[in-house]
């Protein structure tokens, strides 16, 4: 409760006619307001919706970026908008699956327990193998070309169109969803609302990772040697931008396109790689890595795991020197970066559902398991709202899109 200091008129204190009964509420006010003040105490006014406080805390705002090509999560939003600052409510924050250990995060169908959410299903049928996250939704494809989305926190699954082929990588902008068939060699996009869906190429090399900006569409094509290439969003001519062999992972943020590869046949040359979009020769920031599978970035560093050396690592964007942040993982597949955490899907040793999900700090340490007896988890994507990732199960069996708010 704002209480601002009113001077009252001069004389106006004592004059039994003519009074004015504001002033005198003002000088109450404003002497509640020093109390307030000197006691550091926040006042609330709280209702149904939530509370309000002075120096407020009101809604959320959006998250970061995530793996896969992902957009960013929004935050959670809850109470009524202060001047900043967390959201609040009166929920229970223990056991509400709509405000799990925070007001506004959402468990996303899933239960609350001790404010931790579960992990949860979002869809448990077919074999996934991509998955991307926007402010609203969940999009994934799998391999029987299929590509499916659900509104964020508990919409109802739709399918967005079926391709030919299984889906390889696949990408978010504001308006499609875009992704690549490998065993096609295609790639195609579809409206995030609904609509046709467009073929944007369909020869050359088999293709994998995929970006995109406000005018193109990015794959590399694979091979030795192999390409990275673009095309124009909603088709055209495909055009070279540079020789990149076997790369499975591609992002671009802002001016410069990122990406790995990694030769079955010449571990040696994996490496993580940065190029300006506008034009200059690559550069590789690590190289030697082992068997690289998955590629993250934040505001400063790349991120990768080395799915046959059971570690995950990263190095400075701008370049540097590189740090192991864990070791001894039971190959690791992907990653994701969301803040100063980061999020590792591992398979685990034997078959079946023995994969699990982990985090660690950011800046390296010991990883904590957020979900156990995951079957085969692969690709993962955190955002503020949480985190998602695929189960591609086994010969048709246990996949999953999965989700966990936080």
């Amino acid at each position: 409760m704002d209480s601002a200091a009113a001077s009252p008129p001069a004389g106006s204190l004592g004059q039994p006619a003519g009074y004015d009964g504001g002033v005198r509420h003002s000088i109450l006010f404003a002497a509640l307001g020093t109390i307030v003040a000197a006691l550091g105490t926040s006042v609330a006014i709280t209702g149904c919706g939530g509370d309000e406080s002075s120096g407020g805390t009101g809604g959320g705002s959006a998250g970061g970026a995530g793996g896969s090509g992902a957009a960013g999560g929004v935050g959670a939003s809850g109470g009524n908008a202060g001047s900043g600052g967390t959201p609040s409510c009166t929920a229970d924050l223990s056991s509400d699956p709509g405000n799990c250990g925070a007001c506004g995060t959402s468990c996303f169908g899933g239960t609350c327990t001790q404010g931790t959410c579960s992990p949860v299903a979002l869809s448990s049928s077919g074999t996934p193998k991509a998955i991307a996250v926007n402010e609203s939704a969940v999009v994934w494809g799998d391999s029987d070309g299929k590509v499916s989305l659900r509104g964020l926190p508990q919409g109802t699954p739709k399918t967005l169109a079926t391709s030919n082929g299984y889906v390889s990588e696949l990408v978010l902008d504001a308006k499609n969803a875009y992704w690549t068939s490998t065993n096609m060699i295609s790639a195609y996009q579809v409206p995030l609302a609904g609509g046709p869906l467009v073929t944007l190429f369909d020869s050359g090399a088999s293709p994998a990772g995929i970006a995109v900006t406000a005018t193109d569409v990015y794959v590399s094509q694979n091979g030795w040697p192999g390409s990275i290439r673009k095309v124009p969003i909603g088709g055209g001519a495909l055009s070279v931008v540079v020789a990149a062999s076997w790369v499975p992972k591609l992002f671009i943020e802002g001016d410069t396109m990122f990406w790995i590869s990694y030769d079955y046949a010449k571990p040696e040359t994996s490496a993580v790689t940065r190029m300006p979009l506008t034009g200059g020769a690559p550069q590789n920031l690590v190289t030697g890595i082992g068997y690289v599978t998955g590629l993250a970035l934040d505001a400063t560093y790349a991120y990768w795991v080395d799915g046959a050396g059971g570690t995950v690592s990263r190095v400075p964007k701008a370049g540097g020197s590189p740090t192991t942040l864990a070791t001894g993982l039971q190959s690791p597949q992907r990653v994701a970066v969301n803040g100063d955490e980061v999020f590792v899907t591992q398979q685990g040793s034997g078959t079946g559902p023995v994969g699990s999900v982990l985090r660690l700090p950011a800046s390296g340490g010991t990883p904590t398991v957020l979900a156990t007896d995951q079957h085969h988890p692969t690709e993962i994507v955190a955002t503020a709202r949480g985190v998602f990732w695929i189960n591609e199960g086994d010969q048709g069996s246990g996949g999953a899109v999965m989700a966990m708010g936080k």
